[in-house]
């Protein structure tokens, strides 16, 4: 609130004055969050490691029905209240880094209950939920003991049945990060991002479709997308991070065709009918500008208005927390009340109200953030209802006078 009382107090003062009009726009006033976010849903409520922060209140959820003596970490929450993750040990008595006994959950407003491996795997296997939508479908992430790679990606549904996901992925493994309302999921192959090859892809379950970016390049042949040049042997790959209810799928790829490209921040405006990634920029825009930092950014979250975070790095090699928005590249840390302690250095999800959660610095010390818009009035509605003020206080000046 502080935020949006210094700019009416701004407009209306120039207006009285008659200074020029500011420009109405959005700031944010900023929440510490002790913990590292990792979600949160259209009511404001942040899941993080072990903990969910719901109107100012900090609980553990290792205080839940359902709970084993472990450290949870909840990775995504919906608009129900439902909580995912993973970290919940199966046997009490097993070691904690025992990974077989490693299990994910699903916290349905009453208890925390387990999520087993599939049948057909070995028994030896971790289980790690993602996220869930607001049907309560839940995507999960199974990882075979001693190897770090996804033998299964499944959809949990309600009645309790599992809908394989990314069976026709080319590159093997998947990590799924997040899946939307219409029961689409997005993820990456193991192998994607810097080093190649993989590839990141989008399902529902019944289609598989490959996301691109413009600098993606096969080292095998394909159809779909152009070999790498000569002397491009191990060229970076696209991530895909997070998708919204309309289908739009954000991330990251590669800018050109070459090993040491830099990653940068990608849309995929409608991948079932056009599987080609758009670049979103950075603070440093061409390529002719060398292989900086600069050019670098990665987008982490969407919302169903369009609205993209993550983060870039700025011309002095800083890592700025950002905001796309209308075309626009903001780096949110000039657009909220803070002061020269804070550094917001990378917001991680976006949700249908603006609200922001990431990760930045305070005197130093990392912490994470909950960022709540603070909408600024039209000028021209600071006028009105300055000249109304103004009005209702010289009558009320005029009829003490009468009075005496």
């Amino acid at each position: 609130m502080i935020a949006s009382r210094i700019a009416w107090i701004t407009v209306a003062g120039s207006a009285l004055l008659g200074a020029s009009p500011a420009i109405a726009g959005t700031f944010y006033s900023i929440t510490p969050l002790p913990f590292q976010p990792a979600d949160l849903n259209n009511s404001g409520d942040v899941v993080g490691q072990q903990y969910l922060w719901r109107n100012g209140t900090l609980f553990d959820i290792r205080t839940f029905p359902g709970a084993t003596d472990t450290t949870l970490n909840a990775r995504g929450i919906n608009d129900t209240g439902w909580i995912v993750g993973d970290g919940l040990r199966s046997d009490r008595s097993a070691p904690f880094f025992d990974i077989a006994n490693n299990r994910g959950f699903v916290f349905n407003g009453r208890d925390i209950t387990p999520i087993p491996p599939t049948t057909f795997t070995i028994p030896a296997a971790r289980t790690i939920a993602t996220d869930v939508n607001n049907q309560n479908q839940v995507l999960v992430n199974e990882q075979l003991v001693g190897t770090g790679v996804s033998g299964v990606t499944f959809r949990l549904e309600p009645d309790g049945s599992r809908t394989p996901l990314f069976q026709t992925a080319r590159f093997g493994a998947i990590d799924a990060r997040a899946t939307n309302n219409r029961g689409q999921a997005v993820g990456t192959s193991l192998s994607s991002g810097r080093t190649g090859p993989g590839a990141a892809y989008l399902s529902d379950g019944t289609i598989t479709t490959p996301l691109i970016s413009s600098g993606y390049c096969s080292t095998f042949i394909d159809f779909i997308v152009p070999r790498c040049e000569q002397g491009v042997t191990n060229p970076p790959q696209p991530i895909a991070l997070n998708l919204n209810d309309r289908g739009q799928v954000v991330g990251a790829g590669p800018l050109i065709r070459a090993n040491d490209a830099p990653l940068r921040a990608i849309i995929w405006e409608n991948p079932l009918t056009n599987p080609f990634g758009k670049d979103l920029g950075s603070f440093g825009q061409g390529v002719s500008e060398g292989f900086g930092r600069n050019l670098e950014s990665i987008a982490n979250g969407i919302n169903t208005s369009g609205d993209v975070v993550g983060y870039a790095y700025a011309p002095n090699g800083e890592r700025r927390a950002v905001l796309w928005q209308n075309g626009q590249l903001i780096d949110l840390n000039d657009q909220s009340v803070l002061d020269s302690s804070w550094k917001l250095t990378n917001a991680l999800k976006i949700n249908g109200a603006g609200q922001i959660i990431g990760i930045g610095s305070f005197n130093g010390q990392e912490t994470g953030f909950l960022l709540s818009p603070e909408p600024i009035p039209e000028p021209n509605q600071v006028l009105g209802s300055s000249i109304a003020g103004v009005g209702m206080f010289l009558a009320c000046l005029l009829r003490k006078r009468r009075s005496r």
